[in-house]
């Protein structure tokens, strides 16, 4: 099934690239321009293949169809990022009602905050390093673009990782080091 859509689809282009890109008109004969009899005067201009038939207000027209195109184009790029910023409450609020039941779970609040932590760390991890390297791939091309994807992504997870322990390891300390001052 896939060679015959392939080679469906190369029969489509083979036969339609003829017929897409032929000449409408013909410019192998060329507008004579009247003969002068004196080599001072200047040749009769040529007049349009149009007769001079355009009118001003297509001018109006196009710029009202391109003023109408751009403010399409502003829309959607307006609804992508609002899907976007959905998408990325959506993703907080899992992270955040898991953190919390796991450290209602355990009864203990540490456990909660540092779930948290660690999964929001794993998550900027993942979200930064396939396309960070992905991107300075398209500059470099030292990988292809998927394997640059997916190392990016192991990079990310990685440095996610390492992240979250260093935080939580520093966040530890920190309450360690308050709950000694609040008792002095």
């Amino acid at each position: 099934m896939k060679l015959f859509l392939c080679l469906l689809t190369g029969w489509l282009l083979a036969f339609s690239s003829p017929v897409s890109f032929a000449q409408v008109r013909d410019t192998l004969t060329t507008a004579e321009a009247p003969v002068s009899s004196s080599a001072l005067t200047a040749p009769a201009p040529i007049e349009s293949s149009d007769g001079g038939s355009y009118s001003p207000i297509f001018y109006v027209l196009e710029f009202g169809l391109l003023c109408l195109l751009m403010s399409f184009v502003g829309a959607g790029v307006i609804f992508i990022l609002a899907g976007l910023v959905v998408i990325m409450a959506l993703v907080a609020f899992g992270l955040l009602s898991s953190s919390l039941l796991v450290g209602l779970h355990k009864r203990s609040l540490t456990t909660g905050i540092n779930l948290f932590i660690m999964t929001l760390a794993i998550v900027c991890g993942l979200a930064m390093g396939g396309p960070g390297l992905w991107m300075i791939n398209s500059y470099t091309n030292w990988l292809t673009s998927d394997m640059a994807l997916i190392s990016g992504l192991f990079c990310g997870l990685i440095a996610g990782i390492l992240l979250g322990l260093i935080t939580c390891n520093l966040l530890h300390r920190f309450v360690q080091y308050v709950k000694l001052r609040l008792n002095m």
